[in-house]
């Protein structure tokens, strides 16, 4: 699903009646087919790109240096993985959209932020 992870939905894959909610752009409520928008937070480990360039400077190639580096594998951290004090992942955002909205220009941030509001208050 994501690069360098395998970030999943919090929850797994099944939803309670109790876990609907309007969309999260417009209020207005979802229909009968909706849409579930889901992203996360990815960084990239500063320390692995340095000892990828220093190595393929030395090696003098970009293969070699990926084939030969210690952290190949954990590039990119996903804030998905981690979790809060409260067992919630960080860095995890899911947005409802209704048909509508899912069809619009979406801010991407801009409804990150409206889901960040929205948990704040219903916690």
């Amino acid at each position: 699903m994501t690069a360098g992870g395998s970030a999943k939905p919090p929850g797994g894959d099944a939803m309670k009646i109790r876990d609907l909610k309007p969309c999260d752009n417009c209020g207005k409520p979802i229909g009968i087919i909706f849409y579930i928008v889901r992203s996360t937070i990815a960084v990239v480990k500063q320390e692995s790109i340095r000892e990828y360039v220093g190595l393929s400077l030395m090696l003098g190639s970009g293969l070699l240096a990926e084939t030969m580096g210690g952290h190949q594998d954990s590039v990119v951290d996903l804030l998905a993985d981690q979790k809060d004090e409260n067992g919630k992942p960080l860095g995890w955002r899911e947005a409802f959209l209704c048909g509508d909205c899912h069809g619009s220009d979406l801010n991407i941030a801009a409804l990150a932020e409206k889901v960040l509001d929205r948990e704040a208050t219903t916690t």
